[in-house]
Order: C-alpha cells, then structure tokens, then sequence
C-alpha cells in the first residue's frame, strides 16, 4: 500500500521523527507505506496525504472523513480514525508525536490492524457485512449508499443498476441513481420492464401483458399456444393500414398501405404482425393469413371490412397453422358468405361486430380453436357461430337474431369442447335448434 509519493524529502522527514525510539518503528512504517509509484485501488488518482489529509476525505466521501497513510484504496479515506502510525502527521514532530513513541512494539498489534490484507480498517472491521444488500451500518452512514458490494458501501447504481435491483427484488426493479435505491418499475423516468414482461404494474413490479391495450400502439401475444404468450409485438412489426391515404404506401404511420390484402401479403409463414387498420371509408376487399404465422388485426376507429363482392369466400380466413387475433373490427356485410373463416388455427376476437353476412358470422372448415370475448355477432343469414371440432370459448358476448331458418342456429357445436360464460343466445331462427345446437359436444 502507499500513502505519498517516494521522493527523498519525504522518507527523510519520516526517519528524522521517528529515530527517538531507535530504527525498528521508522522501518515498520516505511514497512506499511512503501514506494509505489501510484496510489494502487484509485486509478492514479492523489491520496489523501498528497492533499490536505482529513480535510480532503471529508469533501470527497461524507461517510470516510480521516486520511490513512496505510490505506490505499478511496483515495486513503477511512470511515474510523486510523491507528496513530498511520496518521499523515506522525513522527513530522506535530502534536500526534507523543502517541507514537510508545507504539514500537509489534506486540501492541496497531501496525497489523493497518495494513490488514482483507481492507479492514485500523479497528481491524469491515466498513460493511451484509454482502449484496441492505446493509443496516450503510444505511445509517448514508441513505443513498444502502448496498454493501466488495466490503464498501455504494448506491444500486454502482452495485449493478437496474439488472441489480431486479436481482433483489421483482417488485423494485428499477435504480434510482439520484436516491441510490432501488424501486418500482413506475418511479423512474427511463424503461425498465423488458420484452418478456413489458409491464408495468400498479405495485411496481414488471408483468406479462395480459391485453392489447397494455402494448401501446402494439399488440399482445395472448393465447396459451402463442410461443411468446405475455409478450408485446415489437415496434418493427407494425403495418399501418388506411385506405383513405395515397396509394401503396409503404406501412408505416406516416405513410400507411392503403389496401388490407397488401398488408396480408407482408404476413408470411415464421413471421409475427401487428397490422393497425384505421376506420372510415369501408375496405371492400378479403384477406387470407395461411401458415405458421402470428398476426393482430387491430382497428383504429372501427373499421368495416365487407369482403370482396364478386369473390365468394369469408372476408378474413385464417388457415394452416395461424395463430391470430382481432380486436376493434367490423366484418360487415359480406354479401355471398362467411365474415370470418378458421381451419387448423386459433384465432381470437375481441370488442368487434360481425353482421349482416350472407354466411356465418364465423365458420370453421376444420377444427379450430376459437375464443370470443365482447363480441356481437347478428343478422347473419346461415347462423351465428359453427365450430366443428377444436373449442370454443365464448364470453360476454351477443349472438342474437341469426339465421332465416332452413339450416341455420345462433351457435353449432359438433364434436366440440365450449365454454360460454355471461354472453346472450336469443332470438336465432333455425329448421331445428334456434340458439344451441349440440352434436357430439362437451363443455360448460
């Protein structure tokens, strides 16, 4: 360790104050001190001796005000008064003199506790226990250094920043660096929750998404066969849609694709898409997502989607493996068939319409998992909704008034696993069931 540098001046003034008691005390000190050529722990940076001694601990660290000529790392600065030997004026003849003269003896120990190797300080304690945490002594010492990491006293921001805080506890993940504390996610002015719990909670701590809405401008990955369930679409996958805006586009915000089937064409097999439709002038056209794709059709302003009028197939069809979702759309007016048409997929729709269709309001070719959740499905000739196979999940919904007899129900379960839960099933006019017709099914 070192105190000042080793120039001949200052080993000199060290061996003139201390031969009073005979050469053994001056080589112990010079022993503790040493020659190096830079203050080792600081970076080069002045120890404290080579300033102004206490004065300079004190500007620098509020919690270590003395000066040790046996310490090097801090600069020097100790939080305890070092052992006498140590003090910068000892043996120069100032007044700590008459302490010195008696410390000769190894035996006494003050030399050992100095220049312990574990970075003790001249009590022989360390300036803190608890090892990655709260430390009780830091705290006292100062509120914004709480943490003891390496036997020192230092804020979260220090101890690791927000990886840090999230390590300590999933209800304080993030670093306030001005208060060195960790806190809530919600306490600080930069983003801490991540992609696989983008979050925020009222309690502070970081959560799956659970809604479109929590994924601001975005979308949810929400199904249980959603590989990355809880998660946010990413920035990068949002297509902007509006068909009132010049022709092509190019999918962003600022300059939207202006047809639904050009987005649908972005959507690949492997690929994940948020494509948001903006409401207004009807979008008389259909869209296919076939594959193991993910895509979000989320309208902005309820928009109406009628389908293509000399094509008949359903307005939107998902197939082959889709994992999709709708939320704030109206498939309306289809005027040869289906509004909505699912095969070997999953798709779920929230807070939308689907009416007046000249088919289903939504039709399964082949077995589909379906969850319906603040839907209205009306006024569709053939009937409400037809699942054969997969499951059906249908809650505080409306499937009301479908159906002109012949082949048609409000909701066709065959072979099917449903749960409905809070929803209305009435005034549907079928040949046989009105409203549920059940073949082959099971569920709540």
């Amino acid at each position: 360790m070192r105190a000042k540098a080793c120039d001949s001046g200052t080993l000199d003034g060290m061996m003139l104050g201390l031969n009073g008691k005979g050469g053994t005390l001056a080589l112990g000190l010079l022993a503790v001190v040493g020659c190096n050529a830079e203050p080792a722990g600081n970076g080069g940076l002045a120890h404290c001796s080579d300033l102004q001694g206490d004065g300079t601990c004190l500007s620098l660290y509020s919690n270590r005000p003395y000066c040790s000529l046996c310490e090097a790392n801090n600069r020097g600065c100790l939080m305890l008064p070092p052992a006498p030997l140590c003090q910068p004026g000892a043996g120069t003849g100032g007044p700590q003199d008459s302490t010195t003269t008696d410390t000769g003896d190894a035996s006494q120990g003050s030399t050992t506790a100095a220049v312990d190797s574990t970075g003790a300080n001249s009590t022989g304690e360390l300036p803190c226990e608890q090892e990655g945490e709260v430390d009780p002594g830091c705290v006292e010492l100062d509120g914004a250094q709480p943490f003891c990491i390496d036997g020192q006293c230092v804020g979260c921001d220090a101890a690791g920043g927000d990886a840090f805080c999230g390590g300590q506890d999933p209800l304080t993940p993030a670093c306030d660096a001005e208060a060195g504390d960790c806190v809530g996610c919600g306490a600080v002015d930069h983003e801490v929750c991540g992609a696989t719990a983008p979050v925020c909670d009222a309690s502070g701590g970081c959560l799956s998404c659970t809604s479109h809405a929590q994924c601001s401008g975005s979308a949810c990955h929400l199904g249980a066969d959603d590989p990355l369930q809880g998660q946010c679409f990413l920035p990068d996958e949002v297509i902007y849609v509006d068909n009132e805006m010049p022709c092509p586009g190019v999918g962003t915000q600022e300059e939207p694709l202006c047809t639904l089937m050009a987005a649908a064409a972005l959507v690949g097999p492997g690929t994940a898409r948020v494509l948001r439709v903006s409401g207004g002038t009807p979008y008389i056209e259909r869209a296919v997502f076939s594959g193991a794709l993910t895509v979000a059709i989320i309208g902005d302003g309820q928009p109406v989607i009628r389908g293509n009028p000399v094509q008949q197939a359903a307005t939107l069809t998902f197939d082959g493996g889709a994992i999709a979702y709708l939320r704030g759309v109206q498939l309306e007016g289809n005027v040869l068939t289906h509004g909505a048409a699912c095969s070997f997929s999953s798709l779920r729709i929230e807070d939308s319409f689907i009416r007046n269709n000249d088919g289903w309001g939504v039709f399964d070719f082949d077995p589909c998992n379906l969850e319906i959740d603040r839907v209205v499905i009306s006024g569709n000739e053939d009937g409400g909704v037809r699942v054969s196979g997969g499951e059906l999940s249908l809650v505080n919904s409306t499937i009301a008034v479908n159906g002109i007899g012949a082949s048609s129900t409000g909701v066709r379960l065959l072979g099917t696993e449903a749960h409905i839960l809070y929803s209305t099933i009435a005034g549907n006019n079928g040949s046989a069931a009105d409203s549920i017709e059940c073949t082959g099914a099971t569920g709540t």
